[in-house]
């Protein structure tokens, strides 16, 4: 049994490596890509809707599979990570600012920080990573419904900061919760998403000696709390 785990994780550390390769790559071609679109779009003719039009499209592919290789990046371990002292309330506030400015009118998001002081040393890129995942996941399991809501929360308990996002959503199966933070697991329909952004999540709560706890209700909704040691 030993020796299975064992070479579960070799097997693993060496698929990592690899996809950080690639991923690292891929990320080079992608920078050209992009850096030619931003000259193509100054370049034309501002009166030429229609080439805008397609080249806005381009663009927003570069950006979604930039968006996935940095998710890549981020599971491999193969980004540099700068941690400074912050406060986690502003990270949060952040993340709700740009969630209400861009979730659908269908979906309501509420904000409630429970706390005055939530200093910790991080990197706020991966705070930020964890926190619009699991908004990102939230909106695609409330879908189409037209009283949708998000709460975002900040509370601490004893020597852990929570931060926690409950959504009132289709809620995850019993059947399946267990595999939910799995690389490339998803039950998202296709184009909806790639199945990394909780396993992203998992990953870097690990990083940081915390844990991750779920709790759904199928129909019902879902809540997501991260708890991270404060400092």
């Amino acid at each position: 049994m030993q020796d299975k785990k064992l070479q579960h994780t070799q097997m693993m550390e060496a698929l990592g490596t690899l996809a950080g390769g690639v991923a690292h790559d891929f990320n080079n071609v992608l920078t050209v890509i992009t850096c030619h679109l931003d000259l193509m779009r100054e370049s034309i003719d501002k009166d030429d809707k229609e080439l805008h039009l397609y080249l806005g499209e381009m663009y927003q592919a570069s950006s979604r599979a930039t968006s996935l290789v940095n998710q890549l990046l981020t599971y491999c371990r193969c980004t540099e990570e700068v941690r400074r002292t912050v406060e986690l309330s502003d990270i949060i506030h952040e993340v709700y600012q740009f969630m209400k400015t861009t979730l659908p009118c269908t979906i309501k998001i509420n904000l409630n920080n429970k706390i005055t002081s939530s200093l910790m040393s991080v990197d706020p890129t991966r705070i930020h990573q964890i926190l619009m995942n699991l908004c990102v996941n939230a909106m695609h399991a409330i879908g189409q419904r037209r009283d949708g809501v998000i709460n975002l929360a900040l509370d601490r308990h004893e020597n852990m900061y929570v931060l926690s996002v409950k959504d009132n959503g289709e809620g995850i199966k019993q059947s399946i919760i267990n595999k939910i933070f799995h690389p490339f697991f998803t039950t998202k329909k296709t184009g909806q998403g790639t199945g990394l952004g909780l396993s992203v999540v998992h990953g870097i709560v690990e990083e940081y000696e915390g844990k991750i706890h779920v709790e759904s209700v199928p129909s019902v909704g879902s809540q997501f709390k991260v708890f991270l040691p404060a400092c």
